[in-house]
């Protein structure tokens, strides 16, 4: 988790600046971070998401396409240390597993973002009432109105998460759910990304310079 946000961190000030030094050490940091553990092989299409749904000023095909080019020597990188880690996992770890019915992932999907992923932001575990889990529920719902009213621009937060929720739980539930059964989605040890990746979208969406401001009555 460290090297990746390190890695992100490198990434958005060589964005910002074009220093090949921040951009160098991005690379070593997600090199490091693939040799930790597997699930830095989601590291670019986190940097994808947010790059081009949050930073870019007017999302759209052209602009996205501008970007990528923009940007080649960055994705050219990542997509190499991705590449070889992929070949790796494939050829000595993983392990074909029976694809569950599409009706087990939804609800293993359900368990892991509404029974387990939001009630832990307000501190609540799965095991607790279930009406502290609703509260909970409705507390981080809330938030997110709010944020989403005072920052008129947090919706693409929103949808980045939404996205980034799928990228990051789904192949665990493709892999684990025939095995384990959907109650899988309730250890939040497999949301370990999807936690920081939530901060660090939640400090974009807060921020006035990227979540906007609302304009006041005149």
């Amino acid at each position: 988790s460290i090297l990746m946000l390190l890695a992100f961190w490198c990434y958005l000030r060589w964005r910002e600046g074009g220093s090949r030094k921040l951009l160098a050490g991005s690379f070593a940091a997600f090199a490091l971070s693939l040799l930790d553990y597997e699930t830095a092989i989601l590291f670019p299409a986190y940097v994808a998401i947010i790059s081009l749904l949050v930073l870019e000023r007017r999302p759209g095909p052209r602009a996205w396409l501008a970007s990528l080019y923009r940007e080649r020597w960055a994705w050219t990188g990542y997509v190499v240390l991705d590449g070889a880690a992929l070949v790796n996992y494939y050829t000595f770890y993983y392990r074909h597993s029976v694809r569950p019915p599409g009706s087990a992932v939804l609800h293993y999907l359900d368990i892991a973002l509404f029974q387990t992923f939001v009630p832990a932001l307000a501190g609540v575990t799965y095991l607790e009432e279930p009406v502290v889990i609703v509260t909970a529920g409705i507390v981080v719902g809330v938030a997110v109105a709010l944020t989403l009213y005072l920052r008129p621009r947090a919706w693409r937060c929103l949808v980045a998460f939404i996205l980034v929720f799928f990228v990051t739980m789904l192949p665990v539930g493709l892999n684990r759910v025939a095995q384990f059964g959907a109650s899988v989605g309730h250890v939040i040890y497999y949301q370990q990304s999807l936690q920081f990746m939530f901060l660090v979208l939640a400090a974009f969406a807060i921020s006035p310079r990227w979540g906007g401001r609302r304009a006041r009555p005149a």
